[in-house]
Order: C-alpha cells, then sequence, then structure tokens
C-alpha cells in the first residue's frame, strides 16, 4: 500500500543511501559532505545523502533501532529517504539564513515492529515542523517550533556494491500495480544469481525456482521460468506467485550498496545481499533462512570455516531438520531480543557473537532461554560461523540447564578446558573482568559485575577461544532477585 509516490523511485533512492547508513558514523567508507561557505542554499544540499542518528520532538528522545537507521537525501529540490521502515518524499525550499521548509510530504504504509515504529513517528513530526537547519563539518540537523522539534544527521557513508553474483540476495519487498509489501514474517524469498551460467534460482518462500537471465549492462532478459509446485498457507502461495510475476518479467536491475532493484512494466522487487552488513543482520538472515528451508540463502551467509564442516559431512541438507528446528525456531521466538557483543582476547584476536534470548518453542518445549551465535568479519560483510568450536564450556553460576535465580552479590562462574580463553558478558555490556583458577586441569573463572545486575532478568554470554584457535560462543539467561 502506498500513498501518492511512485515507490520505484522512493526504493531507488532510498537504495542509495542503505548502502552507507549501516554503520553511519563508524569509520567504514568515506562521508563526502563538507561545510557549506557562506549562507546555505538549496544547491548546496543538492546531492547530499544523511543518517539519522536521533531527535527530539517535545522533550522525547527517539533513536534509530539497530538495522533501522532512518535516512534523509536531497535531490534537484526534493527529499526523501527511509524512516526505518517506511519510504518518504517531500519537496525542499531552502531560504537565505539556513531557513527550510518540507512540503508534500508522502510516505509508504509499511508496518513494522513497534519500536522502529515510534522513531518514524519522531521523525516525520520533525519533518512536519521542521523550519531551519544548521550544517557543520559532516553534521546536519534539522529543527522547528522553535528547536522543541530536532533531529540529527550524520554524512551518509558512500559504500562499493556487492557483486551481483556475490551470493544470494534476500527479498525485501515488492511493488505491483499500486500495491507494496514487505515480505511475510517467517518467509525468506531469496534470489542467487550466475551470471556466468546465465542462470538465476533461488526460493519463493514456499517453492524453489530456476531461470535462465541474459544480464547486459542494466539489462535482464529472464526466460524459461520453472518452479516446484508445492502447496504453503494461502498469503505464502500469493506472495510467491507476485514474486515470481515480477521477477520473470523483469527486464533491468541495479545494485546501491547492499540492496539490488530489480524492475519489470508495472511492478518491481527489492533485495538485500544476505551477507549481513552487521553482525546482528547477518545473524538474522542466516535464522530467517534455515526457519524457511532455503538453503542456498543459509549456504551464502556462512562463514568458510562452517562451510568446509557441512561439505565434509555431506552438505547443508544433511542438518537442515536439525537446524530448522534448532537455530530456525528462533525466527520466531516470542519476546525476542537480538544484540551483539564484541571483545579482544588477551593474545589480541577480536571475537565477535551475536546473542538471542527470548521464549522459543524447540522439541517440544517451550521454554525462556538465550542462545550465541558466532559472526566472522568477511570484507565490509560479516558471515555466521555457528558450527564453530563446538566444545561447550560449563556454567557453574548461573547454571544451563534452566532459568537460574543468582542473588546479586553471587560472581559468576563457569569452567573451560585448559588453553581456553575467556570474554564474559553481562546483558549488552562490555566484557567482565574475570579471575582465573586451575583445578584438575580444568580452569574455572570467576567474573563479578560492578555493579551487580538490578533485580530481573539477564543474559551471560561468553565468547570463547579454545588451544587451537577456534572461536566459539555460548550464553545463558537467569534472574537475579532483590
Amino acid at each position: 500500500m502506498r500513498a501518492d509516490v511512485t515507490l520505484w523511485r522512493l526504493l531507488v533512492a532510498t537504495a542509495l543511501l542503505l548502502a552507507g547508513c549501516g554503520d553511519a558514523g563508524g569509520g567504514r567508507g568515506t562521508a563526502t559532505t563538507v561545510p557549506p561557505p557562506g549562507t546555505p542554499s538549496a544547491a548546496l544540499l543538492d546531492g547530499t545523502a544523511w543518517a539519522v542518528t536521533g531527535g527530539t520532538v517535545d522533550g522525547a528522545r527517539f533513536a534509530p533501532v539497530a538495522g533501522h537507521t532512518p535516512t534523509f537525501a536531497v535531490t534537484a529540490g526534493l527529499a526523501s529517504g527511509s524512516t526505518g521502515c517506511n519510504t518518504y518524499e517531500a519537496s525542499l525550499t531552502v531560504t537565505a539564513g539556513g531557513g527550510l521548509s518540507l512540503g508534500g510530504l508522502t510516505v509508504t504504509e509499511i508496518g513494522c515492529e513497534p519500536p522502529v515504529m515510534e522513531v518514524e513517528a519522531g521523525l516525520l513530526a520533525v519533518l512536519t515542523r521542521a523550519d531551519r537547519f544548521s550544517w557543520e563539518g559532516d553534521r546536519l540537523t534539522l529543527a522547528g517550533d522553535n528547536g522543541t522539534a530536532t533531529v540529527d544527521l550524520v554524512a551518509a557513508p558512500t559504500e562499493p556494491g556487492v557483486a551481483l553474483d556475490a551470493g544470494a540476495w534476500h527479498l525485501t519487498g515488492i511493488e505491483r500495480g499500486d500495491a507494496a509489501s514487505s515480505v511475510l514474517t517467517g518467509t525468506a524469498p531469496s534470489l542467487v544469481v550466475d551470471t556466468a551460467a546465465g542462470a538465476i534460482r533461488g526460493n519463493g518462500g514456499c517453492n524453489d525456482f530456476g531461470a535462465a537471465a541474459n544480464f547486459a549492462g542494466d539489462a535482464i532478459a529472464v526466460s524459461d521460468f520453472a518452479s516446484t509446485t508445492m502447496a504453503c498457507a494461502e498469503g505464502i502461495m500469493r506472495q510467491e506467485a507476485e514474486y515470481f510475476a515480477v521477477l520473470a518479467a523483469a527486464h533491468t536491475w541495479r545494485v546501491d550498496g547492499d540492496t539490488l532493484t530489480a524492475a519489470a512494466d508495472g511492478g518491481s522487487l527489492t533485495f538485500v545481499a544476505a551477507a549481513g552488513v552487521s553482525p546482528v543482520e547477518a545473524a538474522t538472515a542466516w535464522v530467517a533462512a534455515v526457519a524457511a528451508g532455503d538453503l542456498d540463502a543459509a549456504a551464502a551467509l556462512l562463514a568458510p570455516g562452517s562451510l568446509a564442516y557441512v561439505d565434509e559431512r555431506g552438505g547443508l541438507a544433511v542438518f537442515a531438520t536439525e537446524l530448522a528446528e534448532g537455530w530456525g525456531a528462533w525466527d520466531g521466538a516470542d519476546g525476542r531480543r537480538v544484540w551483539p557483543v564484541s571483545g579482544r582476547f588477551p593474545h589480541g584476536t577480536e571475537a565477535t557473537a551475536v546473542v538471542f534470548a527470548g521464549t522459543v518453542s524447540q522439541e517440544g518445549m517451550t521454554e525462556h532461554r538465550a542462545v550465541a551465535l558466532v559472526v566472522e568479519r568477511d570484507g565490509d560483510a560479516y558471515r555466521v560461523h555457528p558450527f564453530a568450536a563446538l566444545e561447550r564450556i560449563g556454567f557453574l553460576v548461573p547454571r544451563a540447564d534452566f532459568l537460574d535465580r543468582v542473588a546479586p552479590g553471587v560472581p559468576f562462574e563457569l569452567a573451560t578446558p585448559a588453553g581456553f580463553d575467556v570474554l564474559v558478558f553481562l546483558d549488552e555490556s562490555g566484557a567482565l573482568p574475570v579471575d582465573v583458577e586451575v583445578r584438575a586441569n580444568r580452569l574455572t573463572l570467576t567474573a563479578l559485575a560492578d555493579p551487580p545486575p538490578p533485580p530481573g532478568e539477564h543474559v551471560l554470554t561468553v565468547v570463547y577461544r579454545t588451544a587451537a584457535g577456534e572461536i566459539g560462543a555460548h550464553a545463558v539467561a537467569f534472574a537475579t532477585y532483590p
């Protein structure tokens, strides 16, 4: 569904931004904006792209949700971008002395999770009320109503795009006629491009497909499209039919950063590269792929070590059921929270894991728990390493077999084989200090949070390095009492 705008134009404009704003200000890519000399003008803002870092509306502060960074760009008198969920467009007028006005604001109407929608509401409120801007270095501020509505932005870095055939792409949106929609939760339609063979393949959310594809510049010609004939839920089949119809008729494509857009007469598709541009994006995309049984997309997200592991044992299909019922269950976990933890071991090696916490149903049991997934950096992207260091450390306090209750001042204890290095994290904090004691060729480690965790539910995560240099991770949910 959309409101008086051509979503195709918005998607292309937003794709230009999303390539660089996943880690805005974090040092990746190059920010191209410079301080404007003299009086601000529309010409100086033209061609700039920005990522939102936060804002305030009538004293209430809002900040981007991880993986949903809002954006703002100016092109030929038009402001456009993403709210973190929807895309928007408005006419832009800049006057002498830093005056600014946005008119005819239009927004698509896709629904997202409540925290993302709250940020969207804040940003749109500022855009509606904005009447001034200030620009200093790589920072831009829009403000209105005497400063009671403000949004802070940083110059969006530009990065090279992902190669069309670098790996799997996940479908994120479909436009057909006057209707635009995001992908149904719990489905993971995908696309894999093989330019050398002149072919495409993937999954529609239910059925696998394949076709011949001829690429010439930014043109594509798809022929001999065929798919399997499995039946799934009505909504999934309807989405799959729309996906297949637009893809089979696609005649142009464009890659901007990690976003692929394919256009056909009367429709368009948007995809994001399966190898996430952040650890959380990579981990959640992999979990969604294994939940949907999309082995092509899941394999494209695996780190080389895990790929080698599964190949030695007959390929990813051997693990498909186990993965779908295990890791895949986290795709639909109730109250799911996801966050990254990272640190550096004493000898210098850096390690990152993504933590999932929530209520999950696995093997006929429903329980509140936490797990951690190792993620490796691969160039400008991240890949998951679920088969890394399969040895498990042992939690002594809290216990790992159920949701334990721990007094706030009790040190956390764990046991590991000799030769292991560990990093211990409480919730989303940095690594805790650890004391080590050797007992019968095993290490007993204690970590005490300062200050102690407040009463309530928490997650303790341990990222460890084995004597052989492999990185593993393990997490446990527990509760502290007053």
